[in-house]
């Protein structure tokens, strides 16, 4: 051979093995999982409930922040990026546009320590739902 190490080599074993347990969500369920998150995102000391998140006097202050049209179980992929503490002083307000009245906690459990996300319910098709927005 020429020295090269495949995909079946013991370093990519070693590299495999590392990797905790994931929720449906796709986040690591372990705590050192939250403890890595921590060191590169923004995260909230505590979990913030649906309700808080949902609150209307909270949207009238926004300006200049990012809008999504609806939810995916891969939400926290898109939102992760957008925490990352080197953004610190440029991170956006992000508001969540969904016609679910509860989210499933399975897609709420990985974005819930996240900082300054806001949900909308309603349909994006409605321009006063996009207005409150």
């Amino acid at each position: 051979m020429n020295g090269r190490k495949g995909p079946g080599s013991e370093k990519n074993k070693a590299s495999k093995s590392t990797v905790g347990t994931q929720g449906k969500a796709g986040m690591d369920t372990g705590k050192t999982a939250e403890t890595d998150l921590a060191k590169f995102y923004e995260l909230l000391p505590k979990v913030q409930t649906q309700l808080e998140a949902s609150e209307e006097s909270s949207l009238f202050k926004l300006k200049n922040h990012i809008v999504v049209c609806g939810i995916h179980s891969s939400i926290m992929h898109f939102i992760l990026p957008l925490r990352a503490k080197y953004l610190e002083r440029q991170q956006q307000d992000i508001v969540i546009i969904t016609p679910m009245q509860q989210l499933p906690s399975d897609i709420w459990d990985s974005i819930s320590r996240f900082p300054r996300i806001y949900m909308v319910i309603g349909s994006p098709l409605l321009l006063e739902v996009l207005r409150k927005a």
